[in-house]
């Protein structure tokens, strides 16, 4: 696949259609009492406080490793000054410690979330100082790295500078937060990130000039990453539909909304989003305490692709308390997708209370463990086996096949509610979710090869799905269609506007390649060629032929240093 070069990384449930087929509901040997089915984590309250006796060790470790890291930024700092004076070239104890700089810089912007800037507050200024000084300096500034190396300093301080970015927007827009207590600290220090992130980073592209156009091979995965990542965590105006809001029509007075969204803001690089499975959380920006989460199925299970949605409540005296959850992708109340995901949206997890088990830490766990748990514990392969008491029968004859059969409601379930119906509703621009449109659309068309090999697979299996999976590779073909209109210029969706104003100069299709279109790929560097111009045939065996013509440049660097003085 070409394309640019980016970061592979650093934003109540609708109702069915009147023409939604009817689908077979909950098998009637599983109950449905919402207090007998679940699962947890398996241990007692001895594992709870050998978990709390460890998380207090790895802190205090924490603050030792943090002290002496400090200590030596400072002296780094005192060090590079003292080479500033010199003339004499670099010595080998010189060039070990630059290199030793560079690594401690980019774990401190690497490991760092906002719920931690007052307790590791002289870590970070130490780590800030010493990255101004390497980007007023000449001589220094190739130790900021290239922005688009994962292991280099300006690209985590890049992502640093993002998430200072949102605290800044977040209590600068709140009025309250502007008088609480501490809100003008908060931004003062995000003001002073953005800052040196953004000299950093202009001296880093100026250092590492590179050609405009670029050849970079990728991965699906890693476009995936590259298109989706920067999408995990956004704030938004207003969600009216959400399941809380009529419950709780205003924000507690006592939610503490400044530590509660330096907590949120680091979601933006927390939440998992890869090839596989994804999540992907939104708020409300004047109600930090109401929050909607989408999951995307894991590859494997029979939920694989589904955009799964949750409304989030988090009381007022969270985390002491664990945060409520509602399950939203119900196909109207009449699908269970789960043991733990009931059709009335209740979701059971020890973590929240709900089933039996080691439950919340007061204070200790966040919303992010529960996402984690949902993902990892819920959505799996075989969540038959999920049923208290069904668990002893893996790996038997009949507990295999009450599984299979299991398995294969719940794709046809996953097919109408989790695919289907968000690309319908997209399409005729009624979608439920438009906080997570750009996203939705996004997700099915990077991932849609795989998807419609992968229904076509389950309708070989079940003859039942046929018409369903032909339904959805339609919705694909139409929403496709849709796309490319609006990047020709054509009347463009919202998301896709909202999509180009946050990202640009991206490019908005990938030029995808299979054995059958590429037998040998040449390095132009090998052949001698700067510039090349080549046809890249587009087809496959499902769409028409579309041949296009692109212009490859080989990839270069700047090697005279601009002077910077």
């Amino acid at each position: 696949m070409f394309s640019r070069k980016r970061k592979p990384t650093g934003k109540t449930a609708a109702k069915p259609s009147k023409s939604t087929p009817n689908l077979p509901m909950w098998p009637t040997h599983l109950s449905l009492n919402n207090n007998e089915s679940g699962v947890g984590y398996g241990g007692s309250n001895a594992d709870t406080q050998r978990l709390l006796a460890g998380r207090k060790r790895a802190e205090q470790a924490c603050d030792v490793e943090d002290g002496e890291n400090t200590k030596f930024l400072h002296d780094a700092i005192t060090q590079m000054e003292q080479w500033c004076q010199g003339t004499d070239g670099a010595t080998g104890e010189e060039e070990e410690q630059k290199t030793k700089v560079t690594s401690t810089l980019a774990d401190v912007f690497r490991n760092q979330i906002p719920t931690d800037w007052n307790h590791r507050a002289k870590l970070y200024h130490a780590a800030l100082d010493l990255t101004s000084l390497l980007s007023s300096k000449r001589e220094f500034v190739p130790l900021l790295g290239d922005p688009d190396d994962v292991e280099s300093v300006v690209y985590w301080l890049d992502d640093f500078g993002q998430q200072a970015e949102q605290i800044v927007k977040h209590e600068s827009t709140t009025a309250a937060n502007k008088a609480r207590k501490g809100g003008g600290k908060d931004i003062k220090f995000a003001n002073r990130v953005v800052e040196v992130r953004n000299e950093a980073v202009k001296m880093a592209k100026l250092y590492n000039g590179k050609p405009e156009e670029e050849l970079t091979m990728f991965s699906f995965g890693e476009r995936y990453q590259g298109e989706l990542g920067p999408m995990r965590f956004d704030t938004v105006e207003s969600m009216d539909n959400h399941y809380f809001l009529k419950q709780i029509p205003n924000a507690p007075n006592t939610l503490n909304t400044r530590k509660l969204f330096r907590e949120l803001a680091a979601y933006r690089n927390a939440l998992p989003v890869e090839y596989g499975s994804s999540a992907f959380c939104r708020v409300i920006n004047s109600r930090l305490d109401l929050l909607r989460v989408m999951i995307t199925g894991p590859d494997g299970s029979p939920y694989a692709n589904g955009c799964f949605f949750f409304d989030i409540n988090l009381p007022s005296t969270y985390p002491r308390v664990a945060p409520k959850v509602q399950f939203l992708t119900t196909g109207g109340g009449r699908i269970r997708f789960n043991p733990n995901l009931h059709n009335g949206g209740k979701v059971c997890l020890s973590l929240l209370g709900t089933w039996q088990g080691p439950g919340w830490i007061s204070g200790e766990l966040t919303l992010l463990q529960v996402l984690i748990s949902i993902q990892s514990l819920i959505l799996v392969p075989d969540p038959y086996f999920n049923e208290p008491g069904f668990e002893a029968s893996r790996g038997t004859t009949q507990g295999n096949a009450c599984s299979t059969r299991y398995n294969a409601n719940i794709r046809q379930y996953t097919i109408d509610a989790a695919i289907k119906s968000h690309l319908s509703s997209i399409l005729k621009n009624k979608n439920a979710y438009p906080e997570f449109e750009g996203v939705m659309v996004k997700h099915f068309l990077e991932k849609r090869s795989l998807i419609e090999k992968e229904l076509k697979s389950w309708a070989q299996e079940d003859s039942r799905l046929k018409s369903q999976v032909q339904s959805v590779l339609e919705l694909f073909d139409r929403l496709s269609a849709r796309e490319k209109e609006a990047r020709r210029g054509g009347s463009r969706s919202k998301h896709s506007l909202d999509s180009a104003a946050k990202r640009p100069n991206q490019p908005t299709e990938p030029i995808q390649l299979d054995d059958s279109d590429v037998e040998e790929v040449i390095p132009l560097a090998a052949a001698g060629k700067s510039e090349e111009t080549i046809e890249i045939d587009l087809c496959d065996d499902t769409h028409d032929n579309i041949k296009e013509t692109t212009k490859v440049y080989k990839k270069g660097g700047l090697n005279d240093i601009v002077d910077l003085t």
